[in-house]
């Protein structure tokens, strides 16, 4: 175990281990690989390759007081996207999970990726237009409402045209009485996709044909039976937040959901990344949501997963990258979020701080447990899980499953993002160094 947390603080290890990976099983072959992979770093990081052997630890961190995240890990395809049959395969697993999961402990929470159930064309396409909508009104002074004309003048400097009547489409859809949009009220509206009531103009401009409005209408379909058994099996949902490719129109999927599920007590949890320069501002709106519609929040905190990709793409495109420039940027992010948050709690909301960062913990120690939870990745952060335990935090424990082949991009990531903690935070190799020696002490001879 020490020998694989000292291997995660060598860089360029962690910055080529995609290509050494590829390259190990070219030559060495992808069976061999595989096992070395799976002996040295899986059995450490994932639960298992299936549901089954999952549930074995479920089982074991509840009995020591642990809550869970159980995460089957699909995420979608580098090379085309998944079948009809496999998405709802796949949704019958995440439903499954819930129900086994939440017989064990109410207190037990599962977590997913939409990556996997729906075709990602589409996603991308969707992506850009929502983008593109944020950036006109987080742009906007603050406490300011915009004319509804001017935000289509704004929306067609960047090469989106509607006519009249395709105008009034989108005016309804933003619920923009007497041609105004709301400055406090536009993150309850601001949705290329509307899950309820599509608006087609918006559709249209994203390049959405409309023989793909119903891949669309299958994938709001297996988010509602997810979901939906969530509700009924009293288990929240976690959704992962993934690359910023994605991440705006998940995010604004996510949100829309919340409002369906979340009115009683929070069944949908979205995902912020506080590495993100925007970060302050998407809670900053979430804040603003929230209160207006009353219904509690419901966040998992995060740093992010995806730093070397998204610095990566920016460079490629030769913009700015959407990540923070420093580790300390994005940790001021961290507790500056959770700052608000609890300053404008409201009552039933459900915060998990997933981070393996003392000073964010801690710095959030006397925020009230009932509304603030804490968790930790399964093969990290043992030391802080057990220590927040020990005062009294509910804890959970993230513990993703699924084949090797798939949690591959999961592994890779949690090599690559897990470098610069390990190297900031020497607590676990330390522990480790002083329960050997508490084991195998030297002899007095010595």
């Amino acid at each position: 175990y020490l020998s694989m947390l000292n291997v995660c603080t060598i860089e360029s290890f962690t910055k080529n281990a995609e290509s050494i990976y590829s390259k190990a099983s070219k030559y060495l072959g992808k069976t061999r690989v595989e096992q070395m992979t799976q002996d040295y770093f899986a059995k450490r990081f994932i639960g298992g390759d299936s549901l089954e052997k999952v549930l074995v630890l479920v089982k074991s961190y509840n009995d020591k007081g642990f809550s869970t995240i159980a995460n089957f890990a699909i995420e979608c395809k580098t090379d085309g996207h998944y079948t009809f049959e496999e998405m709802e395969n796949f949704t019958d697993i995440y439903i499954h999970t819930i129900q086994e999961v939440s017989k064990f402990s109410n207190l037990n929470s599962t977590a997913m990726k939409f990556s996997a159930l729906v075709e990602e064309h589409l996603l991308l396409a969707l992506n850009k237009v929502q983008q593109d909508m944020l950036d006109i009104f987080r742009k906007l002074p603050h406490g300011i409402d915009i004319p509804f004309s001017k935000f289509i003048s704004k929306l067609e400097k960047r090469g989106y045209n509607f006519s009249l009547e395709e105008q009034e489409q989108i005016k309804s859809s933003f619920n923009a009485k007497d041609d105004i949009i709301e400055w406090k009220s536009w993150p309850i509206y601001a949705h290329v996709f509307n899950i309820k009531s599509p608006c087609l103009p918006l559709l249209r401009v994203a390049g959405i044909k409309d023989n793909e409005i119903a891949l669309l209408t299958n994938f709001t379909n297996r988010l509602h039976r997810i979901f939906g058994s969530g509700k009924e099996n009293g288990c929240s949902v976690m959704v992962d937040a993934e690359q910023s490719y994605l991440q705006f129109i998940f995010s604004s999927i996510t949100e829309q959901f919340q409002t369906i599920y979340n009115k009683e007590e929070v069944v949908v949890l979205n995902t912020i990344q506080n590495y993100l320069k925007e970060s302050v501002l998407k809670i900053e709106d979430e804040i603003r949501r929230h209160t207006i519609l009353n219904i509690p929040f419901g966040f998992k905190m995060v740093r992010g997963a995806y730093m070397s990709e998204e610095n990566r793409i920016a460079l490629e495109k030769g913009s700015e990258s959407p990540v923070c420039d420093s580790y300390e940027q994005t940790s001021f992010n961290f507790t500056k979020n959770l700052s608000l948050l609890n300053e404008n709690l409201i009552e039933g909301s459900n915060i998990v701080i997933a981070s393996h960062n003392f000073n964010t913990n801690d710095g959030a120690f006397d925020y009230p447990s009932k509304c603030f939870s804490h968790a930790q990745l399964l093969g990290l952060g043992d030391h802080l899980s057990f220590w927040l335990q020990q005062n009294n935090k509910r804890v959970y424990k993230y513990i993703p499953f699924g084949k090797l082949d798939v949690l591959m991009p999961y592994l890779l990531r949690r090599a690559q993002e897990s470098s610069d903690m390990m190297k900031k935070n020497t607590i676990t190799s330390s522990l480790v160094i002083d329960e050997i020696k508490k084991r195998f002490p030297k002899s007095k001879s010595q």
